[in-house]
């Protein structure tokens, strides 16, 4: 999990490398250039659009959770 992923590329190089990456952000146009850049390389990139002061990932369970600009 990548929060404040922004426009992805740390998660999209997490994905290269062979995680199964979800970036968090609260910008919806951020994570549309994530999913973007996503495909250009070639990856899965989950997405979630969420403010980070409330969000919860729920029943999901991570290995690693990277905060690189938050």
């Amino acid at each position: 999990m990548d929060l404040a992923a922004g426009e992805g590329r740390n998660a999209v190089w997490l994905a290269e490398h062979g995680w199964e990456v979800d970036a968090v952000d609260f910008s919806a146009v951020a994570l549309v250039k994530a999913g973007r850049l996503a495909v250009d390389r070639g990856v899965r990139l989950g997405t979630v659009h969420a403010d980070l002061t409330v969000w919860a990932p729920g029943e999901v369970t991570y290995d690693l959770a990277l905060i690189a600009y938050l």
